[in-house]
């Protein structure tokens, strides 16, 4: 498998805005060697606990030949301690037993614009957290465009084909600040909280 991982924290070039205080990246942009220029960036830099997190990235296709974007129906994640990572949509094994993949097609010059929603139940503690988005292209993509598998094919292969062209690109390292929630001091609350003096 042809594969690019690209770690913003190495082999980033941050642009754009700083979390005011911290000075953490909210913004973050990476070019390949074939001229792929991909950017990812926050709608927020501070949500509350509770709240989803929306990520917006685009890829640029620089390079001189056409581009199919891979998009996988439903998102895979792995959630750490503090950390989010959106996977890269490759098929993890030659061994996955579904084939859930659709492609884009990209021309030379064009961009393709798309977002993840981090559903607020991949993290529970506040903090600061740390969130990277991978994406995914081919340059061929005879053979692989399948909405689904039908009973004469063999997702086996599929997946093996895709894994075996797809170019990924992991992006990151994108800081958002995750807050609780405060509490709403209501009437009751405040008239039981107060003794005045006779």
């Amino acid at each position: 498998m042809k594969t690019f991982f690209l770690v913003a924290c190495a082999l980033l070039s941050i642009f754009g805005t700083f979390a005011s205080a911290q000075n953490y990246a909210e913004r973050a942009s990476v070019t390949t060697g074939s001229g792929i220029v991909v950017k990812a960036w926050l709608d927020r830099s501070v949500v509350r606990l509770g709240e989803d997190i929306v990520v917006n990235f685009s890829l640029m296709n620089g390079s001189k030949r056409k581009i199919h974007v891979v998009s996988e129906q439903e998102p895979r994640y792995f959630v750490d301690t503090s950390e989010i990572v959106v996977l890269q949509p490759i098929p993890r094994y030659s061994v996955d037993f579904v084939y859930n993949f659709r492609f884009s097609t990209l021309p030379h010059g064009s961009v393709f614009k798309g977002k993840y929603v981090l559903p607020a139940s991949l993290y529970k503690t506040d903090g600061l957290w740390s969130v990277s988005v991978g994406l995914a292209y081919v340059f061929d993509k005879d053979g692989l465009e399948r909405a689904r598998t039908t009973n004469n094919e063999d997702p086996l292969y599929l997946n093996g084909l895709l894994r075996h062209r797809a170019i990924g690109i992991q992006i990151g390292d994108l800081h958002i600040v995750v807050q609780k929630e405060e509490k709403k001091i209501g009437k009751k609350d405040w008239g039981s909280s107060m003794k005045l003096p006779l």
